[in-house]
């Protein structure tokens, strides 16, 4: 059995919102509170997987405490101590230096790759050999896809509280769509830039006095320079009339190769793609357009869409896959197209872990939903999908996927959108097929009985 300590920490400019746990360092002691040794039947591998699954404990420390806490500033209850220092009294902190370094490695590439950036950074913290042995995310941040922050949205605030506003002091509230946790990370280049996009929870800046289009890391404030979006003028659909406010309006897709980024943009209000990489001066209008009849996704460095050849929404969908890093070899390539026969209308794409699910209708009312995995439908596989766990999809502007966790007031494996025959917020159960409301009334009309609303 392991024991996982939280520590408040501000290195990265983040903390930690009232009763919650602040990133950004964790320790692990075993039961034994013994110094890190293991013998040598005993593989990496197992100790790495031991470290992962175990079930991780957290103790709570106020958020007006925003800094790293020595062992003999813990609670009592959350030292770790050994035997001796029960008997004498005195407290201890074990050898985390004693563990090798290549298990570190293991259980830090573990992290990354089952959990969240946070947790490898709370890693990283526990002491100065964990650190030196394991790679920082500063400098990293962007161009090296181990580290983007991907289950991370930046949170709206409310009474018009735009990032940058004077009252926020330079913070912004970030939500992670797994766990629910917020924090709040320091980033006072709100002041002179704008928001366009977020692609891999990254953030698309853009400067205000030059129109420069930067991405930017929210928790290690990572930079890459992108050209200035006005470099696209002459090259816009009509020419120079374009307004930068009407060019804003952009999907965005990027694929990080060998330290280069490389940035697709797609025009939400025309067909046209957009490309530059970080070591171009200019973006470039490339020959082709892109289909689109939904809002695009981003997964893996491609661009993937939904486009209906028909007026209304009962034509067959296509779906056309847009390589980042090839998008100078061929145009958007085609891989898939609905037979009639099978009748799924009004398509939409939304990413599902490290899969893109598709959410359409499959009548002619619109009262059902039916959900299947893109890779399935490619392969000409028509097998609907009727649990998604503890998850729910919202649809609307941008489809997103988030735990059921950090909803408490949505139910597991359903979809909230805007019914469009009913007129309202609806919520679609998927395995029974049925509809209910979205939210309780208590939320609009006072404090009227809701379907999530407990007596």
């Amino acid at each position: 059995m392991l024991f996982i300590i939280y520590m408040c920490r501000s290195e990265y400019g983040i903390t930690a919102e009232a009763n919650q746990v602040g990133p950004a360092a964790f320790c692990i002691a075993s039961q034994t509170h013994e110094p890190a040794s293991f013998p040598s039947s005993i593989s990496p591998t197992s100790v790495t997987s031991a470290i992962v699954n175990n079930k991780m404990h957290s103790t709570t420390f106020p958020a007006v405490k925003r800094r790293c806490m020595s062992p003999s500033q813990l609670p009592p209850a959350t030292r770790c101590t050994t035997s001796r220092d029960v008997c004498s009294g005195a407290y201890s902190w074990p050898a985390w230096e004693s563990l090798h370094a290549d298990l570190v490695c293991l259980v830090a590439s573990a992290l990354l790759a089952r959990g969240d950036l946070l947790d490898y950074v709370r890693f990283r913290a526990v002491c100065a050999h964990w650190r030196s042995a394991t790679l920082s995310p500063r400098g990293r941040g962007v161009v090296d896809p181990c580290f983007h922050p991907r289950r991370w949205m930046m949170f709206p605030e409310d009474r018009g509280l735009y990032p940058g506003h004077p009252e926020l002091g330079g913070y912004i509230r970030f939500f992670n769509l797994d766990s629910g946790a917020f924090v709040r990370v320091c980033l006072p280049l709100f002041r002179n830039h704008c928001i366009l996009d977020s692609v891999c929870g990254l953030l698309l800046l853009q400067r205000d006095k030059d129109a420069a289009i930067r991405l930017l890391h929210p928790f290690t404030r990572d930079i890459v320079e992108l050209p200035r979006l006005t470099t696209l003028a002459t090259q816009m659909p009509g020419g120079t009339n374009w307004s930068l406010q009407r060019m804003r309006f952009i999907s965005t897709c990027a694929s990080f190769v060998a330290g280069v980024v490389t940035v697709l943009l797609t025009f939400n209000m025309f067909d046209g793609v957009a490309v530059a990489t970080s070591l171009d001066m200019q973006w470039t209008m490339l020959s082709w357009e892109c289909p689109a009849w939904s809002d695009p996704v981003s997964l893996h460095g491609k661009l993937y869409v939904v486009d209906i050849p028909e007026i209304d929404v009962t034509g067959s969908p296509l779906i056309f896959e847009l390589d980042a890093a090839y998008h100078h070899r061929a145009t958007p390539k085609l891989i898939f197209t609905c037979p009639r026969e099978k009748r799924l209308y009004s398509c939409y794409l939304v990413e599902h872990g490290s899969e893109i699910l598709v959410v359409c209708h499959d009548d002619d009312f619109l009262s059902h939903i039916t959900v299947y995995r893109l890779a399935d439908l490619v392969l000409g596989k028509f097998i609907p999908v009727t649990d998604i766990g503890e998850n729910t999809i919202f649809m609307g502007q941008r489809n997103i996927c988030v735990s059921s966790k950090a909803f408490p007031t949505v139910e597991a494996n359903t979809i909230v959108y805007y019914r469009p025959i009913k007129n309202r917020f609806a919520q679609y159960h998927i395995s029974n097929r049925t509809w209910s409301r979205a939210l309780d009334r208590s939320s609009l009309n006072g404090r009227a009985q809701g379907p999530r609303t407990k007596d």
